[in-house]
């Protein structure tokens, strides 16, 4: 029989996991609405929402009301995006049937061909500037992980499912520490070497992190601490499954 603590430990990262992703997806969600300081805050609260569980004496029965609630918002969540995806493949299928119909009706007639012709290669440019949109608009950094999970299924190996995990919370701490960095580079270096003078190209950078309050970047750090020891000891907990 397996160890409680180890048990607790696989529920307390798998929910720790689950809140991280809701989180992102949930700034996908409303992107048009909110500004990156809210999407901080929704991290605080998962990270508050994450410690008081696992400190807290009651945390089996904390445990399986979130996996109740939260599978259901999941599920929610997930259902809305699939039906959005399904809706967007719909009209791009319709709109092929649609021109595949036309060119097929008006094959006997030169006049309607070239027309047709005409049509279809405005269309087929105008789906091309959309996907060339969707495709800038993906590529932000906090968008693309949302694409990344579509591309998940459910049936995925767990070893997959693992690596995505532990690729959302690297990518977190990366831009965490990249952040930090950059700012002590940008309010010391700069008033020493004179760099706003010896490099104008940078200038909008250096004037982003004069701006920047030193609260945000420690908390910045914070997040990016506390989950950097989450990366090692999920790990080192798979580490010990691997090898029994």
């Amino acid at each position: 029989m397996l160890d409680p603590k180890i048990i607790y430990l696989t529920n307390y990262i798998f929910y720790f996991n689950q809140l991280i992703y809701v989180n992102i997806l949930l700034h996908t969600l409303i992107e048009t609405l909110f500004i990156y300081k809210e999407w901080f805050i929704l991290s605080f609260i998962s990270i508050i929402s994450t410690s008081y569980i696992l400190f807290s004496n009651k945390s089996d029965k904390i445990l399986k009301t979130i996996g109740h609630i939260g599978s259901d918002v999941l599920m929610g969540i997930g259902a809305l995006d699939s039906s959005l995806n399904l809706y967007d493949r719909f009209k791009i299928d319709e709109s092929n049937s649609n021109s595949s119909s036309n060119d097929t009706n008006n094959e006997n007639n030169k006049d309607k061909d070239k027309k047709e012709n005409k049509n279809n290669y405005d269309n087929k440019n105008d789906n091309k500037d959309v996907k060339e949109e969707k495709y800038i608009f993906s590529g932000i950094l906090p968008f693309i992980i949302n694409i990344i999970g579509k591309d998940i299924p459910n049936e995925a190996d767990p070893f997959i499912t693992f690596c995505f995990n532990i690729s959302i919370l690297a990518i977190i701490v990366l831009i965490c520490f990249t952040n930090a960095i950059a700012y002590i580079l940008t309010i010391y270096f700069m008033k020493i070497y004179s760099l706003e003078s010896k490099f104008p190209l940078f200038k909008k950078l250096f004037k982003y992190y004069e701006k920047t309050s030193l609260y945000f970047i420690l908390f910045e750090l914070i997040i990016g601490y506390m989950f950097l020891l989450t990366i090692i000891v999920i790990c080192l907990y798979s580490i010990g499954i691997f090898i029994k």
